[in-house]
């Protein structure tokens, strides 16, 4: 067939293309166009690679076939990619004893429905004792949930059940007993009184009360993470309200926890340091392939300029940043150049196609839309991993997600380093905000204060300007007096890393960049005609793909 297409083929059509195709891919593409059960059924078993074979599931309409395949699969990815897709927890629950590996046996957890009477007739073909605990937790009422507890013989299985239920008196009796510390914050993080979680935790002795960043700003954060006892760390989800967590197939034996929506208030923070305690009691570690990836929500910016503002902010000074977004001796992650690729060279790129030679005239959607264009330039795996990111603003896909994404720290489970980094960063889109108020004024009418602040905005811009100078600006204006040093320790310290760092500074344009027609017009006119052609070209075929509903990759 041209171009393999095998869409609105009749079933006849089928079976003659499956007799001279030899592609395991096509045969299994053919095979899932059939229009019924019957002939899936017939023809599955000449597809041998299993990852097709599993594919072929998800256009069977009958939850047997489907069994009856995955019965066929030896590969635990397969069978589990297959199996969290079944609309039965009877059949999950099954399968559930098939797979060994921790992640696969999270990935079934995870996608239980829920159903409370197919759980409750399932439990008993649970062979492990610790997935009978976790389907046990599962369940929602609490009697119920009481009454196994004599049916689990450890008392680290019992506990996944007894900090899902509402009874303090109880999980302080476990609290006790049990010494392994990981599981011990597990059930003091799911105590509903926060004051005794907190003193259990030692969290009002914590270096910060609360997460600095003003009023009306809101932020998210994901702790990505690995570990032995990854599957434990799920629990997180159960106890801690609002709080999600998920498997991250980037990682090994990896996780991702989500915070809710964060704000400068002291439950907030509280309830952060809690989470990182458990991750750090249950032996969770940072590897080179963890970020920390910070949400601020875009709402709080209310114009085209505040964004301006923070783009020229953040691209004139982007490797102080990704120094800054560490702890002291920490270097930048290997992943950075992939995942957090650095924004100028590419809002170059833009500039030389004249994307913002219209800048007065370009809505703020419309300047968002071309900042998301040139963050899509020379990107294989979507323009999402810049070290900044905007494609979450006006997402298609996630309209209520609506955030800035800051993606240069690297993973962390302290949360002291997560304080200081979420002030940063909210510092500088706080800033770009009040940056935009004062330039609406009539300079005429603005106090010294502001026109001292409008000038310390210009300087930062100027690459002539040492780094520690561009340093001591950046904290006086984003961060409280009593941050700055941890920040200037972090400077000092890390900034032989960027050195020896030769393939992201590749990435990263040593020059002014700014919105106004005189800079857009001096980048544009040192392009060569040819390579804008070039460049342009690969640009606009980008920009269509953005325009056209998409599906957008997740990480």
């Amino acid at each position: 067939m041209e171009n393999n297409n095998y869409e609105h083929l009749s079933d006849d059509e089928i079976i003659k293309e499956l007799e001279i195709e030899i592609s395991q891919a096509r045969r299994a593409y053919l095979i899932r166009e059939f229009s019924r059960d019957e002939l899936i059924m017939k023809y599955y078993g000449t597809i041998t690679d299993e990852q097709y074979r599993s594919s072929i599931t998800f256009a069977l309409k009958k939850i047997e076939n489907k069994v009856k395949i995955i019965e066929t699969l030896t590969n635990e990815i397969w069978i589990t990619d297959s199996v969290i897709r079944l609309q039965s927890d009877k059949y999950k629950i099954i399968f559930l004893n098939v797979v060994i590996d921790s992640e696969c046996k999270m990935r079934i957890l995870q996608s239980l429905e829920r159903n409370q009477e197919e759980l409750k007739d399932n439990i008993y073909r649970i062979i492990n004792e610790r997935d009978k605990a976790f389907v046990i937790s599962y369940l929602y009422d609490d009697k119920i949930k009481k009454a196994y507890l004599d049916e689990i013989d450890d008392d680290l299985n019992k506990s996944i059940i007894v900090m899902t239920i509402d009874d303090d008196e109880l999980k302080k009796e476990y609290i006790e007993k049990i010494e392994d510390e990981g599981t011990k914050s597990l059930l003091i993080a799911s105590l509903q009184n926060k004051q005794e979680r907190n003193k259990y935790m030692n969290i009002e002795n914590s270096t910060y009360s609360k997460i600095s960043v003003p009023e009306g700003m809101t932020v998210g954060i994901e702790i990505e993470s690995e570990g032995e006892r990854a599957l434990e760390a799920v629990c997180i989800k159960e106890i801690m309200e609002d709080w999600d967590v998920k498997p991250d197939s980037s990682l090994y034996n990896g996780i991702e926890v989500t915070s809710p929506i964060l704000n400068n208030s002291k439950e907030n923070t509280q309830d952060l340091y809690s989470v990182c305690k458990v991750l750090k009691d249950l032996g969770q570690d940072i590897s080179e392939r963890c970020g920390g990836h910070i949400h601020i929500g875009a709402n709080y910016l209310k114009s085209k300029q505040a964004y301006a503002n923070l783009i020229e902010l953040w691209v004139n000074n982007e490797e102080l940043f990704y120094i800054l977004s560490n702890k002291k001796g920490e270097m930048i992650r290997e992943d950075a150049i992939p995942y957090a690729t650095p924004l100028s060279k590419k809002l170059k790129e833009g500039f030389k196609l004249k994307l913002f030679k219209e800048f007065e005239s370009l809505s703020t959607e419309e300047f968002i839309n071309n900042i998301k264009i040139v963050q899509d330039f020379q990107m294989k795996n979507g323009g999402r991993r810049t070290g900044i990111n905007f494609r979450n603003i006006n997402d298609y896909y996630n309209p209520s997600r609506n955030t800035i994404e800051f993606r240069t720290p690297n993973g962390t489970i302290d949360a002291d380093i997560w304080i200081e980094n979420i002030t940063l960063f909210g510092g500088l889109v706080s800033l770009s905000k009040k940056i935009s108020e004062l330039q609406e004024l009539n300079k005429d009418k603005l106090s010294d204060e502001n026109k001292e602040l409008l000038q310390k905005f210009e300087m930062l811009k100027d690459h002539d300007l040492s780094q520690s100078k561009k340093v001591d600006l950046i904290l006086d204006l984003c961060v409280p007096k009593e941050m700055k040093n941890v920040f200037i320790d972090r400077f000092n310290e890390n900034s032989k890393f960027l050195d020896d760092n030769a393939e992201l500074k590749q990435y990263i344009f040593d020059d002014k960049l700014e919105f106004t027609m005189k800079s857009v017009e001096a980048i544009a006119s040192r392009q060569k005609s040819r390579d804008v052609n070039n460049a342009e070209n690969e640009l606009i075929s980008n920009y269509n793909s953005y325009i056209m509903p998409r599906q957008v990759e997740q990480r």
